[in-house]
């Protein structure tokens, strides 16, 4: 029974710890907008959003509520499929 309560507070404490491995990833969200085409369309600009965490990223940098480019568990989002899956791995 030991061993087993040892493994859990160490595999939270890496999973929680991987967030330090920081990327921009294939998640995008509104950068800016520029204005309306001549069709009416708003002509918007984009850019990659920057997450943590390994193997699968699970906290992800939200825009506006947040200090940009810096990531928090407080402010940022967190998504709980990649987050169990991150601690199952």
């Amino acid at each position: 029974m030991k061993p087993i309560a040892l493994v859990i507070p160490v595999t939270l404490l890496l999973t929680l710890g991987s967030t330090t491995l920081q990327r921009r990833g294939s998640d995008y969200q509104l950068a800016c907008s520029i204005g309306r085409s001549a069709d009416g369309s708003d002509i918007t600009c984009s850019r990659q959003v920057l997450n943590g965490g390994w193997p699968a990223p699970f906290l992800f940098d939200r825009s506006g509520g947040s200090v940009e480019g810096k990531l928090s568990f407080i402010e940022d989002e967190m998504r709980w499929e990649p987050l169990l899956a991150t601690i199952a791995f």
